[in-house]
């Protein structure tokens, strides 16, 4: 009611417009930050729900929880946080004004790839949370990873195709890229992978594929959630001006029909 929202069983809510950051739930594990998340909230000016979430007006980006392989890095949280002047919430989550890249966690299975994050996120100019999150302030950048199903991970064929687009590899599992991308995929259910027909739909779209399970798209250059639009993406538009969500039903159709 609060914010003129539509109630669906007092456990949903559907809000107008797109200028609204969903926080939460900011748990972790059995944890849950209640009393760092209110006081985070009343700080922004937001809307808590329960102690757990906090709706907030405008852009935002949400850091977090910065925990992997039952490890949390809450004092490279809490510093990076403060450098990047975020709002801490139990040095797990950061909140950040406005819209930032976010990369990360670069790790799969029981294997973090903290010194090629650390590598690559130094090279790109960004904060790194614990080596396991890399946040780029800069706009223009998209974020395609992890590259991995079940336990395997595409780390040949994901460094091809970063090297491809120019972009940036972070353990061969993540790809920064400058401009307007996005990844379909995994192709699998369950154990089985439809790689050949991957293959040819991705083809077919003029798309780049990755071990024939992901594929790499160029959107429709429409830069709205990305931080600014400073960034030149004059070629973001793929030449058969396919958006983003048609992109995915055709290649997803082209699934379907082949199987």
């Amino acid at each position: 009611n609060t914010l003129d929202g539509t109630n669906i069983g007092d456990k949903f809510c559907i809000l107008k417009g797109n200028d609204h950051t969903v926080v939460g739930p900011t748990c972790e594990g059995k944890t849950c930050y209640t009393g760092a998340t209110a006081d985070a909230c009343s700080t922004l000016d937001g809307t808590n729900i329960g102690d757990r979430f906090c709706i907030l007006e405008g852009r935002h980006t949400v850091v977090g929880p910065t925990c992997a392989k039952n490890t949390c890095y809450t004092g490279a949280t809490a510093d990076a946080c403060n450098t990047l002047d975020g709002t801490n919430i139990g040095d797990k989550f950061c909140i950040l004004e406005g819209r930032h890249t976010v990369v990360g966690p670069t790790c799969h299975g029981g294997t973090c790839y903290t010194g090629a994050t650390a590598s690559a996120c130094s090279k790109l100019g960004g904060t790194s949370f614990g080596d396991i999150f890399c946040v780029l302030e800069k706009g223009g950048y998209s974020a395609l990873g992890p590259t991995c199903h079940n336990t395997k991970c595409y780390t040949d064929a994901t460094s091809s195709v970063c090297s491809k687009l120019g972009g940036t590899s972070f353990g061969d599992i993540y790809c920064v890229v400058e401009g307007d991308f996005f990844m379909v995929g995994p192709t699998c259910n369950g154990d089985t992978c439809y790689t050949g027909s991957t293959a040819q739909a991705c083809n077919s779209l003029g798309g780049n594929s990755i071990g024939d399970v992901f594929c790499v798209l160029k959107g429709s250059g429409d830069s709205g959630d990305r931080s600014d639009d400073s960034g030149d993406r004059s070629d973001a538009s793929s030449s058969t001006g396919i958006p983003f969500l048609s992109a995915v039903f055709a290649l997803m159709s082209l699934l379907v029909v082949s199987l």
